[in-house]
């Protein structure tokens, strides 16, 4: 590896086991044709680094002269007790088949990461600030399934279908230091999410000025004393100052259940197959969105149509968005929940219809098989996201992305 000597090598584990139950010869069922179990346990190792972050390195440019010479800066700072990040990983399922039509694949699994591998905050003297090091641990725990359901299977016509889906969520049971960055703006805190949002959180508009409020989330305060600044609003303390707000934990990247659904059908030389894939749950955070929907403080920029459309006027003092005042003090330019979105979605992601020409009519021409199709993708979605694709990442962030665009394709199939 690429960890210093005193931890350079490793050593781990695996171990597994299935039973097909429906093989014994005791096992007689006229509804279960197939039932199976199985069980594994193991570690591994990561070490996703160069050797820099633990023997550290050394930058030569322009700027490292002494006495007229060229001289050499430390680029980053070694930590040699750097070590392996070790994943312990249980993992059992079951495989359940009913009637020579139903197959359902059920796994559970825990997954409990030590010495996470991570960007730690240490003194600018020492570093430019932040260096590898292991910072704590994570636990991941969730199910998977699949579903294969053959609905019509006769000469004539064929239809199946599968359905699939997992849940997953994840904890941070361990930190070194109390809180550390996450990607964007995520933060990790010992007993949440490390997937969860930390952000100001946004109260809305208030629909007597168009100004936007913040809630202070701040228990020190007293609801019935208090400090200029600050005021009752949906009965929580709030402000429309953004700088007395706290960051708070709200929301999280992960979806709930996440998954798709595919369908076949066939019948009489032409097929059709549906290719869903969904969301349910999670968030998606808008960075771009902060750059087009800002109440002024960019004046000439330009804003989206959305924002537009729902921002506060005197003729609209129910508008969704913040009045365009133009003032640098009420900067809606901030990280806040006022970008983030549900990212549940629902979206037929290729549909493809097909017509295979009879066999009997290609042996004149010598062609075993010829097939005219036609594909679609992207053609249609369901969103609670108003604004723009639902699809994004793992880290639940849409930036200035290029959208999923529809796409038709038309095509020949043939074989000789």
């Amino acid at each position: 590896s690429a960890f210093s000597i005193y931890t350079r090598w490793a050593n781990y584990f695996s171990a597994g086991t299935k039973w097909n139950i429906h093989n014994e010869k005791w096992f007689r069922s006229n509804v279960v044709d197939k039932l199976g179990v199985k069980l594994s346990y193991g570690s591994n190792g990561n070490s996703r680094l160069d050797s820099s972050s633990s023997f550290g390195s050394y930058s030569i440019n322009s700027s490292a002269y002494y006495g007229g010479s060229a001289g050499a800066v430390q680029g980053s700072a070694p930590n040699p007790s750097l070590s392996w990040e070790t994943e312990y990983i249980l993992n059992t399922g079951l495989n359940l088949g009913l009637f020579d039509r139903l197959d359902l694949n059920l796994e559970y699994y825990h997954k409990k990461t030590t010495d996470v591998l991570y960007s730690g905050r240490v003194s600018s003297i020492i570093t430019d600030g932040s260096i590898t090091m292991n910072v704590g641990e994570i636990t991941n725990q969730g199910i998977e399934f699949e579903l294969t359901s053959r609905n019509i299977v006769t000469e004539d016509f064929t239809w199946t279908t599968v359905w699939n889906g997992s849940r997953n969520r994840n904890m941070i049971t361990e930190l070194y230091k109390d809180t550390y960055k996450g990607f964007f703006d995520s933060i990790w805190v010992k007993g949440a999410s490390k997937d969860a949002w930390w952000l100001v959180e946004w109260a809305g508009v208030d629909p007597a000025n168009g100004k936007s409020v913040y809630y202070a989330n701040n228990p020190d305060l007293d609801a019935s004393n208090l400090p200029d600044g600050y005021f009752l609003f949906n009965d929580r303390i709030a402000s429309y100052d953004y700088g007395k707000a706290e960051y708070t934990i709200i929301g999280n990247a992960i979806p709930k259940v996440s998954g798709g659904f595919f369908a076949n059908l066939g019948s009489h030389g032409f097929d059709l197959s549906l290719n869903f894939i969904y969301k349910i749950g999670g968030n998606i955070y808008d960075g771009a969105e902060k750059d087009v929907a800002d109440d002024g403080y960019y004046w000439n920029r330009i804003r989206s149509a959305y924002y537009y459309e729902n921002r506060w006027t005197e003729s609209n003092p129910n508008g969704t968005q913040p009045a365009l005042s133009g003032s640098d003090l009420e900067d809606a330019m901030q990280a806040s929940s006022r970008h983030l979105y549900d990212a549940s979605f629902l979206r037929l992601k290729t549909v493809t219809l097909g017509y295979s020409i009879p066999k009997s009519l290609l042996k004149k021409v010598n062609i075993s098989n010829l097939r005219i199709y036609f594909t679609g993708g992207n053609l249609l979605t369901f969103k609670a996201y108003p604004i723009a694709d639902p699809e994004v990442g793992d880290y639940g962030t849409r930036g200035w992305e290029t959208p999923l665009g529809k796409s038709y394709t038309f095509g020949l199939d043939f074989r000789f």
